[in-house]
């Protein structure tokens, strides 16, 4: 049962388990209509999630590989041919470019209904492989 806080327009800008004297006293009920996600709330924070796990898949490889994660493996990779761990990082960086691709390619057919919503492992299984060959 929170109380809330709202805006100049009347929007619900804040939440809190107790009252906040000055700027959350008005109460509302947990199932009110005004508390409940957006269709495009939920779907958003859907992508988020999926979006999180294949950030977490990408740094575990680059990781597993002795890099500090992802974003450092694409950096070796911009070093110039024959450096230091360039060669790793330009494999990594194009595994995950195509996994960034494959990973649009699926929400968007979500968003447009050509499929219905996958689990993260459908989604994981339709992800390239390391390396990609």
């Amino acid at each position: 049962m929170p109380y809330i806080q709202r805006d100049s327009a009347g929007l619900i800008v804040g939440r809190y388990a107790v009252k906040q004297f000055g700027y959350a006293e008005e109460f509302i009920y947990d199932d009110a209509p005004e508390l409940q996600p957006t269709q495009e709330q939920i779907i958003t924070e859907k992508i988020k999630v999926m979006d999180d796990l294949i950030k977490a898949r990408l740094n575990a490889k680059a990781v597993e590989m002795r890099f500090d994660s992802i974003a450092s493996a694409i950096a070796a990779a911009s070093l110039p041919a024959g450096e230091y761990r360039q060669e790793d990082g330009a494999a990594l960086h194009l595994w995950s470019a195509r996994t960034w691709q494959k990973a649009e390619q699926i929400r968007d057919a979500f968003l447009s209904g050509e499929r219905p919503e996958p689990s993260w492992e459908e989604v994981e299984a339709e992800l390239p492989s390391y390396p990609i060959i």
